[in-house]
């Protein structure tokens, strides 16, 4: 734990000499508006919401008695296949009806960029480890909190290797696959097209392929990127890299009862220097609302969502930033990998 925190502290101190210097901490790429509308997204939030309600009106009904072991495997892998399926279909429906591509779902385009992603999910794990814990112990000790995670109370009441494999795939596999197409695909993709939207915004080029011809286009390693020169350069590339004109979003059919019209050349070659929050960023106000959503869908945890409302901001912030969401996946699934390690060690015995 120490050495974890150490660590931390040494990444949170490097992003932020990254930031008094002027330099931007993630190089921003934009890409074309989401083709999916709310509907899509409360489909989605279905789950969440359903949970939440779960939660209120479980906190009024008398305590069950103890589950069986079996029982809970059951459960438990049905929930981590539904949840992968859950994935998968919802991406199949968006290509079918929606005519959303890879680049739109936010899913890498190759081996390179997947492995870049995963290096920049690690890096913001690592650097989020610090304080988010902090304010997680913080709150426990501040609260006296007796609440835990349903998990851990699972795991601590039914000791075994396979509820142990079990709470690994749900924490490191499932959760944040899930929890990141949702939260950051779905909704943050969502919001982000109603902001730029009503900021009359609209970076409708597609991120293009990984590497073209040896040259690379996938974003920048100097500078922040957010300048307009930046923006109409980057433009320009992929103007000249996008698909044929035939394969182009604004002239394919979208199965939607109300289409979305999507603008062949945008209303401004630049991004907005605020968001739909005027005192706020581009961008930031989707990071805010996806994030508060995250942490409240944890609610019953404890004192986790308020600590988890940080973590989603820095979710989101990858997200925002890279338009793909391997990074936020990397970054969440590492950060459960660490977690579901201590617990481990605290439930050996001693």
């Amino acid at each position: 734990m120490t050495t974890a925190c150490g660590l931390s502290l040494m990444v949170l101190s490097y992003l932020f000499i990254k930031h008094v210097g002027g330099n931007s901490l993630l190089p921003y790429e934009p890409r074309r508006r989401v083709p999916w509308n709310f509907g899509v997204v409360l489909l989605a939030m279905g789950m969440p919401l359903l949970g939440i309600a779960v939660f209120f009106v479980g906190s009024k009904e008398p305590a069950l008695e103890k589950v069986e072991s079996e029982t809970l495997l059951i459960t438990g892998w049905g929930n981590f296949s539904f949840m992968l399926l859950f994935v998968l279909g919802v991406t199949v429906w968006l290509a079918t009806f929606f005519r959303a591509d890879t680049r739109d779902v936010g899913w890498p385009t190759c081996w390179q960029q997947f492995t870049k992603d995963v290096g920049i999910g690690a890096f913001a794990a690592v650097a989020a480890l610090l304080p988010i814990y902090v304010i997680q112990l913080t709150l426990v000790y501040a609260l006296q909190s007796t609440t835990p995670h349903p998990l851990v109370k699972q795991l601590q009441e039914n000791n075994s290797p396979a509820m142990l494999l079990l709470g690994f795939a749900m924490a490191v596999i499932a959760a944040p696959l899930f929890e990141e197409f949702t939260f950051r695909g779905l909704l943050q993709g969502w919001l982000e097209r109603r902001e730029d939207e009503v900021l009359a915004f609209a970076a409708t080029e597609r991120q293009p392929p990984c590497v073209t011809e040896g040259i690379e286009i996938d974003g920048e390693e100097n500078g922040d990127g957010d300048g307009d020169g930046d923006d109409i350069r980057r433009g320009v590339a992929r103007r000249l890299l996008d698909a044929p004109p035939e394969f182009n979003e604004a002239t394919s059919l979208r199965l939607e009862p109300e289409p979305l019209t999507i603008e062949t050349m945008p209303s401004s070659t630049s991004r907005p220097t605020h968001g739909w929050i005027p005192d706020l960023p581009h961008g930031w106000t989707p990071i805010l609302i996806s994030g508060f959503v995250f942490g409240l869908a944890h609610i019953g945890h404890g004192v986790a969502p308020v600590s988890l409302v940080l973590f989603g901001i820095v979710l989101g912030y990858l997200y925002q930033r890279t338009h793909r969401l391997v990074p936020s996946i990397a970054a969440h699934m590492l950060f459960n990998a660490y977690s579901m390690v201590l617990l481990w060690l605290q439930l050996q015995p001693t």
